[in-house]
């Protein structure tokens, strides 16, 4: 433990120390960093308002329009399963996007339903 009868006290030396790291800053050459001017601001959007403008929320959509939407893309009238995609009565249907399935859980409850009733499926025998 440090006696308070020493000649010199705490604070004389951090006043020393505070000295000492004054005359170092002073030696160190200065760099002058340039000012940016500010960058105009413009209003931001009201959070309401940036959520219309960035994001489509398809689920809020009414439900009519939603299975209008999976009709267009997963009903295709006929839909061929064969070992190869090779064959000459497959190019009158256009595919599926099945991968609409994959995107949610809600998507693929909603859109499998019409995919599996109003396609005829074409399966191989052998």
């Amino acid at each position: 433990m440090v006696s308070t009868t020493e000649p010199w006290s705490w604070k004389a030396k951090k006043a020393q120390l505070i000295a000492d790291a004054n005359a170092r800053a002073a030696r160190r050459p200065r760099v002058l960093i340039p000012r940016v001017p500010p960058r105009p601001t413009q209003p931001r959007p009201t959070p309401v308002a940036r959520r219309q403008t960035t994001h489509f929320r398809f689920f809020d959509l009414p439900a009519g329009l939603r299975n209008a939407v999976y009709e267009e893309l997963v009903v295709v009238g006929r839909d061929f399963y064969f070992k190869s995609d090779v064959r000459s009565d497959n190019d009158q249907y256009r595919k599926p996007s099945v991968k609409l399935f994959r995107a949610c859980k809600q998507m693929h409850a909603e859109a499998e339903p019409l995919y599996l009733a109003k396609n005829i499926f074409h399966l191989p025998l052998n």
